[in-house]
């Protein structure tokens, strides 16, 4: 996976909060501001809000007096007036930091890079609070301030070449925003607005049962037995064996997708099953399988990043092929990913380029999904604002099938759910919450060892949940009555 760093004050864990590195790839913030425009010396606080509801964490951002605040998962970045998260703190939220006399223009959003990536921590500056992919930070010298405005955060270059822009900003300089508002940057659903809630049909259920942990492992061992660097020579291998896989579970044509990574010829595979009465409505189901490490000459086994999305990938297949589809389905295992999302972006461009783009009704992206640093099995549902809505089955199926606890956020970037977002195209992302404090990201030692198991199979039975009654006639029915049977139709309602 490509994604961001981030320094994680998530989970309650403020143990994690050290001397941090960081380089920041580009942002495109949607949120608008709005609220009291800060003024002189404000007094900012970390409060803990995990799990505390909607209702509460309306009237905490709701409390007169608060000037900005950023919502980042478990924590809430809040600044105004001092008094304000003084009574805060004695309604019995926890503050456990505090800072006083802080200009409110010396306040800055960044989103992270890599864990992998060697960068030195950027001096004048304190980290405040952070969470999902996101830091907020306060420029404590002037010095740090302009590099900050000019959106220069590491003196460093990015190491691998596979670092990638959020949205539509690309790969180049990065970027960072002020905070000069008040922002929802990555939301517990635990704390969302409510809303009507899904039941899902027995369809769905029998997928969610029929989701092996076991066998989804045992995919993930074989292809971490391989160096699958874009540019080695033992991803064919593994390019067989997933064509090999594909074929074997019936039902499907499986064909490959050729593209170049710098002078390496490249190769997605692609697996269709057409649907039976909606051949024109397109989910796709998609991971990479490339893989990369501090020394991929020698080894790049990849088993978190991300042997287990794509051994995700042939568990969907072969669980939904036991079901009818109404729907046609594409299972896509992509290479490139590390060098640039080039994979995915070479298919997203030829569903463009041949007029298929419109009859995507839902990209679902797994990477990074097995692996925990705790006991909280949390997930990271990620997408676009105009795609709010489809992160909503997601979080239904998770709260009726699975342990998980998920996290929302409409700020997509780093992985191969972009391109399609980037083309129109509804997509989201499905990734462990704790990817970014995994000790072996992008190193030899991503070994099947580190991941855990279960992780792997909620994830799975989640998406398994979502997918079979997506492409399936059956409506989905929904406590408020609304039915429908487009997924993209399912809700307005923003995470």
């Amino acid at each position: 996976m490509a994604h961001h760093d981030r320094m994680v004050l998530n989970r309650g864990q403020l143990q994690h909060l050290q001397p941090f590195v960081f380089w920041v790839v580009a942002l495109a913030l949607t949120a608008a501001a709005y609220g009291a425009e800060p003024a002189g010396d404000l007094t900012c606080g970390r409060i803990g809000i995990h799990g505390i509801g909607h209702d509460r964490l309306s009237a905490v951002q709701g409390a007169p007096g608060l000037a900005m605040w950023a919502e980042i998962d478990g924590y809430l970045l809040a600044c105004g007036d001092g008094e304000v998260l003084h009574g805060l703190a004695e309604d019995g939220l926890v503050v456990d930091a505090l800072w006083r006399g802080v200009d409110p223009e010396s306040l800055f959003i960044v989103r992270g890079g890599h864990p992998g990536d060697s960068l030195e921590p950027m001096p004048g500056t304190e980290l405040l609070a952070s969470g999902g992919p996101f830091t907020v930070l306060r420029a404590t010298e002037d010095g740090a301030r302009n590099a900050l405005d000019r959106g220069e955060v590491s003196r460093h270059a990015i190491e691998d070449g596979h670092g990638h822009g959020h949205g539509h900003a690309g790969c180049g300089r990065p970027v960072v925003l002020p905070l000069d508002g008040r922002h929802v940057l990555a939301r517990q659903s635990a704390n969302a607005p409510p809303r009507g809630r899904r039941t899902f049909g027995p369809d769905a259920a029998a997928a969610v049962d029929a989701i092996d942990g076991d066998r989804w492992f045992a995919d993930v061992e074989t292809l971490a037995g391989w160096n699958r660097h874009t540019h080695g020579t033992e991803i064919a291998l593994a390019q067989d064996w997933l064509i090999a896989q594909f074929e074997g579970i019936g039902g499907m044509t499986v064909t490959t997708q050729s593209f170049l990574v710098g002078g390496t010829t490249a190769q997605n595979v692609i697996a269709v099953r057409p649907g039976t009465s909606r051949p024109e409505d397109w989910i796709l189901v998609g991971a990479h399988y490339d893989a990369i490490s501090e020394n991929p000459s020698i080894a790049a086994p990849g088993a978190e990043d991300n042997a287990s999305g794509c051994a995700g990938v042939l568990e969907l297949a072969r669980v939904s092929s036991t079901f009818t589809p109404e729907a046609s389905l594409l299972f896509l295992c992509y290479s490139g990913e590390e060098q640039g999302l080039i994979g995915s972006a070479a298919h997203a461009t030829r569903l463009v380029d041949d007029g298929d783009a419109p009859k995507v009704q839902l990209m679902l992206n797994m990477d990074m999904i097995g692996y925990t640093g705790d006991a909280d099995l949390d997930c990271l549902l990620e997408t676009e604002t105009q795609f709010a809505s489809i992160l909503d089955p997601f979080v239904d199926a998770a709260a009726q099938f699975t342990t998980l606890r998920t996290v929302t956020s409409l700020f997509a970037f780093g992985s191969d759910h972009v391109p399609y977002l980037n083309r129109g195209m509804p997509a989201l992302l499905t990734i462990e919450n704790d990817w970014d404090v995994y000790p072996n990201y992008h190193r030899t030692g991503d070994l099947p060892g580190s991941l855990s198991v279960d992780m792997g199979t909620q994830v799975l039975r989640m998406n398994a949940a979502v997918l079979v009654q997506t492409m399936g006639a059956q409506p989905e029915i929904f406590a408020d009555g609304f039915e429908s049977g487009s997924l993209t139709a399912w809700s307005s309602t923003s995470p």
